[in-house]
């Protein structure tokens, strides 16, 4: 089961996932060393009723977690659910997408690649809500 699989997500996290409610802004929520920090702080509240921003994914590399984790997720439950095809679009989407941010990285700004990180998150987020997964290795998409 999907509570099984990720111990450490809340319920409500994996359906928001599942049903493509996460919006790309709060993929901070699945950072495990950003809700570490937040509970130092003593201030989880307003750490998740803030916005993503380029404090908390400084580098490419800070947002490869929660989006490797976002996917397991959506791969896990996607695979439980018996759609090989929905399976292999997200998986190879997902190799597709992150070699594509990675070139974005060596030509752009971090802060511009993290913009457009959020606004391309946020097409395919609406494209999977209606049952289309495979916008994600697509490069010429927005």
């Amino acid at each position: 089961s999907l509570l099984d699989a990720f111990p450490s997500l809340e319920p409500t996290m994996l359906l928001d996932i599942a049903r493509h409610e996460l919006r790309p802004i709060d993929l901070r929520k699945l950072d495990s060393k950003l809700r570490e920090k937040a509970d130092d702080s003593g201030s989880a509240s307003s750490f998740l009723s803030r916005d993503s921003s380029s404090k908390d994914y400084p580098f490419l590399s800070t947002l490869f977690a929660p989006l490797n984790l976002y996917f397991r997720v959506l791969i896990h439950f996607a695979f439980s659910g018996g759609k090989a095809d929905v399976v292999t679009a997200l998986s190879t989407g997902f190799l597709l997408y992150m070699d594509h941010l990675n070139d974005l990285n060596l030509c752009y700004e971090w802060y511009a690649v993290l913009q457009y990180h959020m606004e391309f998150h946020a097409h395919r987020r609406r494209e999977m809500v209606n049952g289309k997964y495979d916008g994600w290795g697509d490069r010429t998409m927005i």
